[in-house]
């Protein structure tokens, strides 16, 4: 389920081209968190089979501003910036108007624009993080949303964008010696 219907009334009425950023890893430094969803595996760190996202997701309020901060506020002059998460819309603490306040603090930008995934039903399951991703960014673009770049820290994802035409931004705040080859 796709939770942006309100979102794209709110772009249609801003003539700036948007930029897809996503949060974690991007606007979030989220390294301390990682351990949750991450292993070293013969030097290299991977995605861990069975990952705890609710356990990293609970931690998100501690992590500190990510790399891409400053360079939004200066981007938003001219593209308007979305805040693309594939984050389930469920927790207290991960409710889109708590992410939107902690967007506004580090950006100073009053009214982000987050999309982000609707709560789950009971039995439902999730799709994906790079098939969410793909149709949130369809849906913007069937309704004539002119996409100028995205940003991602995930390999995965930013190969979807590219193949979507969308030029694509690799940004990862947590390069370490185990996953520079990732």
């Amino acid at each position: 389920m796709l939770y942006i219907e309100e979102t794209i009334v709110r772009l249609k009425m801003s003539n700036k081209p948007v930029a897809l950023i996503d949060i974690d890893g991007v606007m979030q430094d989220n390294r301390h968190r990682l351990h949750h969803i991450c292993e070293v595996v013969d030097g290299v760190e991977r995605k861990k089979r069975k990952c705890d996202w609710e356990a990293y997701t609970a931690q998100a309020h501690l992590d500190a501003p990510g790399a891409f901060c400053d360079v939004v506020r200066s981007l938003s002059v001219v593209v308007t910036p979305v805040y693309l998460t594939a984050r389930a819309d469920s927790t207290n603490d991960n409710r889109r108007e708590v992410l939107a306040a902690r967007l506004a603090e580090l950006t100073g930008d009053g009214h982000p624009i987050v999309i982000k995934r609707a709560p789950l039903n009971p039995g439902e399951g999730f799709s994906s993080a790079v098939d969410y991703k793909r149709a949130a960014t369809y849906a913007l673009m069937r309704n004539g949303l002119r996409i100028l770049f995205a940003v991602d820290d995930s390999h995965v994802n930013c190969l979807m964008f590219k193949e979507l035409g969308i030029p694509t931004l690799r940004l990862y705040n947590h390069l370490t010696p185990h996953n520079l080859f990732y």
